[in-house]
């Protein structure tokens, strides 16, 4: 929200005061969201923040904690209060009445909202429950309104919502900037379409309607408004048709002759009237016609990345595409998926089919949902289903023929959770065990909590994985996949924040593949082999059992970002020092260039060829040109000869094996230090 007219109050911003609670003041991305959404609104107004004393003396107890972290978060929360009342952005009220923070908010705005709007950023459920009933009493008639916000990931917002069926009352969800406003309920944006639930059994209409013609590259299709798309080339093809790029930016879905029904038009139909608009969803934008009208498919905005199940669960894959990932970044993929998955549940959309092939991961902040066609939308099934992530109550059930519910759902969601944190392992996958299907038939879920000994943990890295999770994740698996428990994908999202949180702070193993049991105490380090350090940055202790090459880092100044300029674009991009640290003295390369690989045609046997940006950086090091021939082509060449640099001719040709033919890059010097190492990427 870069300017403060975007909170869209003309005429009303004087009236808005908001009150900030100390859970909001101590979160680690306070300061990003206030500046982004309410400084604004403060500098154009002069209207201050409120904060309550009780605020500050909380805050005050905290700094006196034996716990280090929320002593850490209370010393955060404390300079950026001094900071904003010295610069006259924060104004704080009240005597030191022995009252709780909640309490005394609770009573502002009860005696004062007939006079104001009010807006409470809070982290706490209950608390922001509460505020949101007084709005709804039948006893006050007023104009002002009265909302609830709580700071988001990465210094978002989350609107806070009214949920009877949540114990604690409220739940959250993400929302554009545009939509905090406090305004009149007449004059309010309207909330997100919900679809109807339904239950019993699903509206079918197979009537299969026909083409006249066939579909295929240069194709000229239209959608609902009359506007003509040439398809491109065909992206993709399966069971149900083909994919195309479009002249338009959009792709198409193409239904082949038995998937043009009534009932798919029906659905898509319903699906285009109430638009899903969240980056990554890509929902149906509009039905696709032919020049006839007849109905053949809808567009869709285009996904990047690749596949989950193709890279995320598979070691190898997972080392290649994202070679300085570490278990923060599997916990913000986590993140990011589920929180599209609640978007969609907001909207009483199920996905059913939750197939790790159709989530494409471009990095772990951005995620895509495709086939989303398949979703269960009021009374049209999903009609298919993955036998890894059905309850068992569902296996071996004509899908087409029900109506699934969030119980269902959530047993899915719980699955894939659990295989991103221990990736490409379902649950109950157990030494012994048979296919899928047999597994989730028999619940045997093979992993210990506390004083209950696991039984046919999986040969490989899973029981070390399991021993780095916090308790708290084990308790939670544990009530899935052994008590039959349902969490909710709100309830996930707290967890997955709590996670992200101890990993940033170093309460937990960063190691994705960990090769040893769970090693955080002093005495567990040093009776284990380790040594015990203090950060070279920060002068933190920490354990360390791998030997690294410079000073040592602790985990927490391991994950603090910095800047480099990618090797082979040679734009600059973020990354974190832990990232620097693994990569091990290479160059650093951007996600774009990492994911996005190059296709070349061979010059001798004419075969398309890929090259990777592991590839490209392989050459660029060595200072050579990218090969025009491919692998075959250039392993039959290999005997006694090796590419040289391309020559004016613009050809690549054979010469005699000598160290000179390549030009080598300059080598990080032998014990570089990853400061010195960043350094020399910023050309300090």
């Amino acid at each position: 929200m870069g300017e403060s007219n975007a909170l869209r109050l003309p005429g009303e911003k004087r009236e808005l005061r908001v009150l900030v609670d100390t859970s909001s003041w101590m979160h680690e991305h306070a300061d990003t969201m206030l500046e982004r959404f309410f400084i604004p609104v403060v500098l154009e107004t002069g209207q201050k923040l409120v904060v309550p004393v009780q605020v500050v003396e909380e805050v005050q107890r905290h700094l006196e904690a034996a716990d280090p972290v929320l002593r850490g978060k209370a010393e955060r929360a404390d300079d950026l209060l001094r900071r904003y009342r010295a610069m006259g952005l924060a104004d704080f009220f009240g005597g030191s009445e022995k009252t709780f923070t909640d309490n005394v908010i609770q009573m502002v705005i009860t005696r004062f909202c007939e006079k104001y709007h009010f807006c409470l950023v809070t982290q706490d459920r209950a608390l922001a429950a509460d505020t949101l009933r007084l709005g709804h009493r039948a006893s006050v008639s007023r104009s002002k309104s009265i909302i609830a916000v709580r700071v988001g990931q990465r210094g978002g917002l989350d609107r806070w919502e009214l949920d009877p069926s949540h114990p604690k009352g409220a739940i959250w969800h993400e929302v554009e900037a545009a939509q905090y406003v406090p305004r009149t309920r007449q004059d309010g944006a309207p909330e997100p379409k919900r679809f109807r639930l339904c239950s019993g059994a699903p509206r079918t209409d197979t009537r299969v309607l026909g083409i006249s013609s066939p579909i295929g590259e240069g194709s000229i299709l239209l959608d609902s408004t009359g506007n003509p798309f040439r398809l491109g080339e065909k992206l993709g093809a399966g069971g149900e048709g083909a994919v195309y790029a479009t002249d338009r930016g959009l792709v198409c879905k193409v239904y082949e002759g038995s998937r043009l029904t009534a009932g798919t038009r029906e659905k898509i139909s319903l699906m285009v009237q109430h638009p899903v608009r969240h980056a990554g969803i890509c929902w149906p934008r509009s039905i696709t016609t032919n020049d006839r009208g007849e109905f053949v498919g809808y567009f869709m905005e285009r996904a990047q990345g690749r596949e989950l199940q193709r890279t995320i669960f598979i070691k190898p894959l997972l080392e290649r595409a994202f070679p300085n990932w570490g278990r923060v970044e599997l916990v913000a993929l986590a993140t990011s998926i589920l929180e599209s998955i609640q978007v969609l549940h907001l909207r009483n959309v199920l996905l059913g089919d939750i197939n790790p092939l159709n989530i494409l991961v471009a990095d772990e902040k951005s995620v895509y949902f495709v086939d989303t066609d398949s979703y269960q939308v009021e009374d049209f099934a999903c009609p298919v289903g993955t036998a890894t992530f059905l309850p068992p109550d569902l296996l071996g059930r004509n899908l087409a023929s029900i109506l699934r519910d969030f119980t269902h759902e959530r047993f899915a969601v719980a699955t894939l959770v659990f295989m991103i944190l221990m990736p490409g392992k379902p649950p109950y996958s157990h030494a012994g065990g048979g296919d899928p299907a047999e597994n989730v038939r028999r619940r045997h879920f093979p992993y210990g909590l506390a004083e209950k000994r696991g039984k046919g943990v999986p040969a490989g890295p899973w029981r070390f994985m399991w021993s780095h999770l916090p308790f708290y994740m084990k308790e939670v698996f544990h009530d899935v996949f052994v008590d039959g428990a349902r969490p909710t994908t709100d309830d996930w999202l707290d967890i997955m924040h709590r996670y992200f949180n101890d990993l940033t702070r170093c309460h937990v193993s960063n190691e994705i593949f960990p090769t040893t049991f769970k090693r955080l105490k002093k005495s567990d380090v040093i009776r284990k082999g380790g040594t015990w350090q203090a950060c070279s940055k920060c002068g933190g202790e920490f354990g360390q059992f791998d030997k690294t090459d410079g000073p040592p880092l602790c985990p927490e100044c391991q994950n603090e970002e910095t800047r480099a300029n990618c090797f082979l674009c040679e734009r600059e991009f973020v990354l974190r020092m832990s990232q620097v640290r693994r990569a091990g003295g290479r160059e650093p390369i951007c996600h774009e260039c990492r994911v996005h690989s190059q296709t070349r045609q061979c010059r001798m046997c004419g075969q398309a060829f890929e090259m990777t940006a592991t590839d490209r950086a392989f050459f660029k090091r060595k200072g050579l040109s990218l090969p025009k021939k491919c692998t075959s082509c250039r392993r039959q060449n290999r005997t006694g000869t090796v590419l040289r640099a391309p020559e004016a001719s613009g050809t690549v040709s054979p010469g005699p094996t000598t160290p000179s033919t390549a030009v080598p890059a300059p080598a990080a010097p032998r014990g570089e230090s990853v400061l010195d190492m960043l350094a020399r990427w910023l050309k300090f």
